[in-house]
C-alpha cells in the first residue's frame, strides 16, 4: 500500500490529515478530498517515482502537485 492510499483510507474513516512542512500546515478532510475527486483529479497519488503528490493550487484550470514525501503528515 502507497503513502497516499494510506492517507485516503485514513481520511474515509472520518479523520483529518494535517500536512506540515516548515513553510505551511495544510490540514485536509475527506470533503476536500471528494470534491477534487468529483471534478476528476486525484488529491493525493503516486509518482512514478513513488513519490507522494498533493494539490496545492489551481493553474489555467488544472491542479497543481507538490511533494510531501519531506513532509510531517499527522492524524487527528
Amino acid at each position: 500500500m502507497t503513502k497516499a492510499e494510506k492517507i485516503l483510507e485514513i481520511l474515509a474513516a472520518g479523520k483529518t490529515i494535517t500536512v506540515a512542512t516548515p513553510l505551511v500546515i495544510v490540514p485536509v478532510k475527506q470533503g476536500v478530498v471528494a470534491l477534487w475527486a468529483k471534478a476528476g483529479f486525484p488529491f493525493f497519488k503516486t509518482g512514478k517515482d513513488g513519490a507522494t503528490w498533493m494539490i496545492r493550487g489551481v493553474s489555467k484550470g488544472q491542479p497543481k502537485y507538490v511533494c510531501i514525501d519531506g513532509a510531517k503528515v499527522f492524524v487527528s
